[in-house]
């Protein structure tokens, strides 16, 4: 997993010759980094993505940086949201969020996480921890890090 913090002070020591890029994966714009840095155009800009990746939330860099990371690991650094609320901001009603059907009726999930669209297939899966919106193949709460 690539470290936030490790990538900001890569990006402001040695953003001139694009080392940051190269640990991040983004090995074509390290090349361009190494190939401009007589320029000392790319040491102004890493220096400024440096202090972007350190003022970032934990959340926002591993969502760009750490895709995998977020359904496959179990153990996370996010924030759960507040107690009756899901990751938006929305009330919820009994651990999930409402969501209404053709009745108006808020829609309950399954016994297993899951709620029904109208035709009958999954779209969502539900952490019954913290109540945020999961992908239907997700193993773990994008927000929480709970199994679900």
């Amino acid at each position: 997993m690539k470290s936030k913090t490790t990538a900001g002070i890569l990006a402001i020591l040695l953003g001139g010759i694009g080392i940051h890029k190269f640990y991040l994966g983004r090995t074509l714009w390290g090349i361009i980094y190494i190939l401009f840095c007589w320029t000392l155009i790319p040491s102004i800009v890493g220096f400024i993505e440096g202090l972007i990746y350190l003022c970032s939330s934990d959340q926002e860099f591993n969502a760009k940086y750490n895709p995998e990371y977020l359904t496959n690991n179990s153990s996370s650094n996010f924030m759960a949201p507040p107690s009756g609320y899901n990751n938006q901001g929305y009330p919820q009603q009994n651990g999930y969020p409402q969501q209404s059907q053709s009745n108006g009726y808020p829609q309950q999930p399954q016994a297993n996480g899951f709620m029904q669209q109208q035709n009958g297939q999954q779209n969502s899966r539900y952490c019954p921890n913290c109540g945020a919106e999961n992908k239907p193949n997700a193993n773990f709460c994008v927000e929480c890090g709970n199994k679900l």
